[in-house]
């Protein structure tokens, strides 16, 4: 597998997350024991999903190190490559019946040192409604097997994206430090309309594609199997993300580190906007 191209390893992962999703479906569908919690706030579909993906990478010839959400790390032979698996990525919505979830899975080529930027191809595929969102580097985001224009994007973005911020953050006295800074926003570029809905890799794709302007996450509870693929995304269609200083992320993939805040926007320019908001919430 090490002499995949990445345009081979999207369609390795379109492939796998794709049968992990219908898997997840039919598991939610016949099994009531699915949704039931097995340790902290993992469910039982959780891991069964994420066992499901093992076999399939198995299947594949896939050899390296394995960065998954619930098992960490696991090793799947000594080739030069690693894979990022988020086997379920918003899983409460999932149990509690929310069709707003999904399957994410990311490679890299290098091992050793490995870091987020390192991270060539994947896919983070909806569990139930929608096509697969994917990219491979120098090749492109895909939804579905169409390869999205920047233009036609911006155009979209332009219209409708523009307005719309997904934030993450659950802390009460944070959600009021959230609130000033739709205040400023909003006086900046008019209506805005926050969004969270719930699977954070889902939202990123949909930044890097213009359907959402801004992601903002100041939790530091995502990790590197939560980002990895739609960091990718956003670098491949364009955009830019950086952590709540400005700072360019860029966590080792090797074990499962966290990510302590996300600014995440599909134009660049808008950057500085979001950076200066939160100074000046903070400031005050």
């Amino acid at each position: 597998m090490t002499n995949f191209t990445p345009r081979e390893l999207r369609e390795i992962a379109v492939r796998i997350a794709g049968e992990a999703s219908g898997f997840l479906r039919d598991l939610r569908e016949d099994d009531e024991q699915a949704i039931e919690t097995v340790s902290g706030e993992t469910i039982k579909a959780d891991m069964e999903a994420e066992h499901y993906i093992l076999e399939l990478l198995k299947a594949e010839g896939f050899s390296g190190l394995v960065v998954t959400e619930e098992r960490g790390v696991v090793e799947l032979g000594k080739e030069n490559m690693i894979v990022l698996i988020d086997p379920l990525d918003g899983s409460t919505n999932y149990k509690v019946g929310i069709p707003w979830c999904s399957v994410s899975i990311g490679f890299s080529l290098k091992r050793g040192g490995a870091k987020l930027r390192d991270v060539i191809a994947g896919v983070v595929h909806p569990v139930y409604e929608g096509y697969p969102y994917s990219f491979y580097r120098g090749g492109g985001v895909f939804v579905g097997e169409v390869k999205i224009d920047r233009n036609t994007s911006n155009q979209y973005f332009q219209s409708f994206g523009k307005t719309i911020m997904t934030v993450y953050e659950d802390d009460p006295e944070a959600i009021e430090f959230i609130k000033e800074i739709y205040k400023y926003l909003e006086s900046k570029f008019g209506s805005i309309k926050i969004r969270s809905l719930g699977s954070a890799a889902l939202e990123l794709a949909l930044t890097a594609i213009g359907r959402i302007g801004y992601f903002v996450d100041l939790r530091a509870k995502l990790r590197v199997t939560d980002v990895a693929v739609g960091f990718g995304m956003i670098r491949e269609s364009g955009g830019i993300y950086t952590d709540d200083s400005g700072r360019e992320i860029n966590n080792g993939i090797e074990r499962l580190e966290r990510v302590k805040s996300i600014i995440g926007v599909f134009n660049k320019r808008d950057l500085q906007e979001i950076l200066d908001a939160l100074k000046r919430t903070r400031i005050g």
